[in-house]
């Protein structure tokens, strides 16, 4: 069989879009009124995406509780993407939620560090 006991029969093609959050789908504040309109309308290109058949999630650096803010409608306050129940990679891939926002990887950066230095020549 194949690593992790998968067959070729059930593998699935998966068409994704992981976009970048800060200053791509969280664009920069040039006016309120182009920021508003614009992450509003980044928010919809994603949901089209997923419309389409798509999967599409943030990557970025913050930790899901500093992205989370990210995605509230600036006029209005309105939650136009639930960060902790939908998919994502946080932390630079520290921490990665899947498709209903459950936790499917999460490193400490400490463990990371160690995984790291792993195969590397002492210098």
């Amino acid at each position: 069989g194949r690593p992790g006991g998968l067959r070729a029969a059930e593998l699935v093609e998966v068409i994704v879009a992981a976009c970048d959050l800060d200053k791509t789908l969280y664009p920069p504040k040039i006016t309120p009124e182009y920021f508003a309109e614009q992450l509003r309308r980044n928010i919809q290109a994603m949901r089209m995406f997923e419309s389409l058949g798509g999967f599409a999630f943030p990557v970025t650096g913050n930790n899901s509780l500093l992205a989370k803010p990210k995605f509230i409608d600036p006029e209005g306050g309105a939650e136009l993407w639930p960060v902790m129940q939908r998919p994502g990679v946080f932390v630079n891939g520290s921490l990665v939620r899947g498709a209903e926002g459950e936790v499917l990887e999460r490193w400490p950066l400490g463990g990371l560090r160690g995984t790291a230095r792993r195969g590397r020549a002492a210098s």
